[in-house]
Order: structure tokens, then C-alpha cells, then sequence
């Protein structure tokens, strides 16, 4: 679509989310105030009008998608590690209450063979002294580990080893993170191709067609509704649609 007033905008917009998609919108005018506020997520930069950022819902101080896509990666880093994490504490807890019920054990055997005899009652009340020791040192691991589950400081994963390996090795949530994290990654390339002119914008433009055909975004035959009526033309765009 090209050259749309407001209202064709605004139409466009909502017809698209009726049909259950997701709409992100990206506007810095006054005439982009209505579609930024109906789509899902509505994003302005710095420099826009001050409407568009009223009505926007992510504002980018710097002029570039990759901001967006810092942002993705660093709430799927904290949602792996808190995930993670709370696994970790399931485990823990659960071992250490199964070390504590066999001392428990233990230590009501030992108290019946002590009650048989009075030799053996000083080495019980050490033997109790001590098991009462790991009880309490069990007991405050289980609480501090609880009260680390919690982020308060991601900056201490940002840009490290760990991060990239929750995100891409990881076995449970890794999978359904990788194709999202994977396109973003590949929109970002694209970007620094044409900033830094390694990539022209033919090239960029069958790249993009490549991504959101393989990703299902759209559909090969309504590409090629829009080759036939002229309302895409890209060079050797046919190399693309041959894979598909």
C-alpha cells in the first residue's frame, strides 16, 4: 500500500487484526497518531511528533531496529534464567528435603537403640547437637536459594557466554525461541548491509521477500498476484520464488 490518508491507514490496520494477526505499526507523524494507536504495538522515535508518541507504545531513542531487537533477545534471556532457575530450585529442594527425611530416619532409629541403654545417652545428645546443625544449615540454603530466584541485575548477562547459550543450546525453550530470534537476527543483517553498503537494495529486497516467504509471513501465490499487477517489482525476484 502506498500513498494512504488517515483514515485508509486506520481501515487497513484494523481489517488486518480481525483476521487474528499481529500488528506492529511504525509512524512519527501526526497523521500516524490513529494507526499507532489501534495496532497491537505502536512504535515512534525520539524525533517524532509529540501525538505519535502519546499514542505510540514503544518509543526508540536511537534510529535503528536493532534496538528492538536487543530488547527481544535480553526478555527471552531473563525469562530462560528465571525458568531455569526455578527448575534448579525444584531439584534442590526436593534433595535436600529427601537428605533431611533419611537424617529424620536415622536419627529415630538411633533414638530407639539409645532409649535401650543409658551408655549411650551423651553420644546421643551429640549426635542430636550435630543433626540439629545440618537441619538449620539445610533449612538456610533452601531460603537464600529461594531468594535468588528473582533477577535484579541482568546486566550481569548481557552480551555474555552464558546468554547465548541459554538462547540458542538450551533443550526446553531454546526451540521455540530460535525462529523468532533467528529472523530478527537476519532483518539485522540486512539493516548493516545497507548502512554500510555491502548490500543493494535490490539484494535487500529478495532477501526480505526470501524471509517472510519462508517464514509464512506471506504466501507465494500472493507475491506473485503482486508481480502480475505490477505492484512489486524487484530484479531476479523469481530465484527467490523458485525455492518455494
Amino acid at each position: 500500500f502506498a500513498r494512504m490518508n488517515t483514515l485508509q491507514k486506520e481501515r487497513i490496520i484494523k481489517a488486518i487484526r480481525k483476521n487474528v494477526n499481529v500488528v506492529v505499526y511504525m509512524g512519527d507523524g501526526v497523521n500516524d497518531a490513529p494507526s499507532l494507536h489501534n495496532a497491537d504495538v505502536g512504535i515512534c522515535v525520539n524525533t517524532a511528533t509529540d501525538i505519535a508518541k502519546e499514542a505510540s507504545d514503544i518509543i526508540l531513542l536511537e534510529k535503528s531496529l536493532k534496538v528492538i531487537f536487543n530488547g527481544v533477545i535480553e526478555g527471552y534471556t531473563s525469562i530462560n534464567l528465571l525458568f531455569y532457575q526455578i527448575i534448579a530450585f525444584i531439584i534442590l529442594f526436593g534433595l535436600f528435603l529427601s537428605i533431611y527425611e533419611i537424617i529424620l530416619n536415622i536419627s529415630n532409629v538411633l533414638q530407639k537403640l539409645v532409649n535401650l541403654t543409658l551408655v549411650f545417652i551423651i553420644p546421643s545428645k551429640i549426635l542430636g547437637a550435630i543433626l540439629s546443625v545440618i537441619e538449620g544449615v539445610v533449612i538456610i540454603f533452601v531460603v537464600l536459594l529461594f531468594l535468588m530466584i528473582p533477577l535484579k541485575d541482568n546486566d550481569l548477562f548481557k552480551g555474555s557466554t552464558l546468554a547465548s547459550k541459554i538462547i540458542y543450546e538450551t533443550p526446553i525453550l531454546s526451540n521455540s525461541t530460535r525462529e523468532i530470534t533467528d529472523t530478527m537476527a537476519e532483518i539485522v543483517e540486512i539493516e548493516e548491509g545497507i548502512d554500510e553498503e555491502t548490500l543493494s537494495i535490490d539484494e535487500a529486497n529478495l532477501k526480505t521477500i526470501d524471509i517472510m516467504l519462508r517464514y509464512k509471513v506471506v504466501s507465494k501465490n500472493t507475491v506473485e498476484k503482486l508481480i502480475d499487477k505490477k505492484k512489486l517489482v524487484v530484479p531476479n525476484i523469481e530465484t527467490v520464488l523458485n525455492k518455494y
